[in-house]
């Protein structure tokens, strides 16, 4: 029978190799480290003090069976930095040591007295011994004494503290030789921010969409070599549909919960340096309903690595869009369709390399219209005039009609075409007794069910375009 230690973190032993995955979730991450085992042992590994066996996932191949899974209590790990400070603090006490006897030395040195001496020759000998050692004593203080700053300075930028983990310790049997064991378990340690840099080129019609993230570990090892797997989606979040509850028209439906138990669960589980920059090749892979992107890469202890996950360059139709129904101001939207599916994330938005906002982003659809709105376009001049107010009444009673009109005034002073799109709000009426009638000169080129108008046009520059805009309300007394 052998006994393995799998070298998790700074373990002197190292018996063997292991391979280690990183999976990461937008909720949790978990590490993966497999091993080839002989007929018959026992496999003892290093995991963080917060384990617990319902915590860690066994994987055997075929022929395979383990037996007595235990956990040690909470140990201490002496990581490098703490060893090195503990040298630090050896020498410091070494030093000060020093310096009192240096000073105790001096201290002796001018208690000697030539008061009964008159010879002068022995005057001048001990004078140049004291004056010589008293010059080479104060040396020795100012040099230990530069050291003491310097150590201090050191521990004060330093964290001294031993990292807790525990023991795993499985014992295990197999048919054959070179089978594969597989320990899973979460690594808290783990920091990962995924966000966009999303830059808007509206010369060359293109959008460019950078997907990135950095990620930090302190855990108790520096991963070297591993396979790391950035997944789309929150572990055991959203797994079920809702509860189907008849709607009724009349009659208020009684509340029988207030949330599902797929709300309630992720919640629950919930409860309970300097920045670098990784260029490896990754790979994007779809699983039917998820994605998830693969990369080799190497995560040491407290050291934040900046990735590119993945990058698209598409082409993006851009419009002036002008709420006429607030602002009344030209916004630059850039609509495109992504070959990929995106989650909800911060960005930074740029249009031609310059800043223009970030915010958290809402996730994008794969091969859906998306658009994003890069601020105001101040070459496209808006002017609002109010035309008509008027309230009045039927010649012959009965009904009382409310007309509002405006004139708006557009005018490109951009260097090139523009493509518009003016959009008002008329009101909707969903009572029988009250009507609305659209006023638009020219014609507009959609209305929807909720009163939504748009005219959509191409503005030359230095052109000028008047749309009349206003609606009358009919009601019924």
């Amino acid at each position: 029978m052998k006994n393995y230690i799998l070298p998790l973190f700074l373990s002197p032993f190292i018996c063997f190799g292991a391979t280690t995955n990183l999976d990461i979730y937008t909720n949790s991450a978990f590490i993966t480290k497999t091993t080839t085992l002989e007929k018959r042992g026992d496999v003892t590994l290093q995991v963080p003090a917060y384990t617990t066996l319902l915590d860690i996932r066994f994987s055997l191949q075929k022929g395979c069976e383990i037996s007595n899974p235990k956990l040690s209590k909470k140990l201490e790990l002496e990581t490098k930095n703490s060893l090195h400070v503990k040298n630090l603090l050896e020498e410091k006490s070494k030093i000060l040591n020093e310096i009192n006897a240096l000073k105790a030395k001096e201290e002796l040195l001018k208690t000697l007295s030539l008061k009964n001496e008159f010879d002068v020759k022995k005057i001048e000998k001990i004078s140049s011994y004291l004056t010589t050692n008293l010059i080479k004593n104060q040396n020795e203080i100012n040099m230990q004494e530069k050291r003491l700053k310097e150590i201090e300075k050191i521990l004060q930028e330093s964290v001294a503290l031993d990292k807790e983990y525990k023991n795993l310790h499985v014992s295990y049997q197999c048919q054959s030789d070179k089978s594969k064991l597989q320990i899973s378990y979460a690594l808290k340690e783990l920091s990962f921010t995924p966000f966009y840099e999303i830059y808007a080129n509206d010369t060359q019609a293109n959008i460019k969409l950078k997907y990135r993230a950095k990620i930090s570990q302190n855990g108790l090892e520096d991963l070297k070599n591993i396979d790391m797997h950035i997944y789309s989606y929150a572990l055991n979040k959203e797994v079920t549909p809702q509860v189907f509850y008849p709607r009724y028209i009349y009659k208020k439906p009684e509340t029988l919960y207030k949330e599902s138990v797929a709300a309630i669960m992720p919640r629950a589980m919930m409860k309970n340096s300097d920045t670098l920059i990784e260029q490896r090749e990754i790979e994007l892979q779809e699983l039917g309903t998820k994605y998830v992107y693969s990369i080799n890469l190497t995560l040491g202890l407290n050291k934040e690595l900046l990735i590119d996950i993945n990058t698209e360059q598409i082409d993006a139709k851009y419009t002036s869009y002008i709420d006429g129904y607030g602002t009344n101001k030209a916004y630059l939207e850039a609509e495109f369709l992504t070959k990929h599916e995106y989650q909800s994330a911060p960005v930074k938005l740029f249009l031609n390399s310059m800043p223009i906002s970030q915010y958290t982003m809402p996730p994008i659809k794969k091969e859906s219209p998306t658009k994003l709105y890069f601020g105001e376009n101040q070459f496209l001049h808006v002017n609002k005039e109010l035309i008509k107010t008027e309230s009045q009444k039927t010649l012959f009673g009965g009904s009382e009609i409310d007309t509002q009109k405006w004139k708006y005034t557009l005018t490109n002073r951009a260097k090139k075409t523009l493509h518009v799109s003016f959009v008002q709000s008329v009101p909707v009426s969903k009572d029988g007794d009250v009507t609305v009638k659209t006023i638009a000169e020219p014609n507009y080129t959609s209305q929807n069910a909720e009163g939504k108008t748009s005219w959509e046009f191409e503005l030359k520059t230095d052109e000028t375009k008047e749309i009349i805009f206003g609606y009358e309300i009919t009601k019924k007394e």
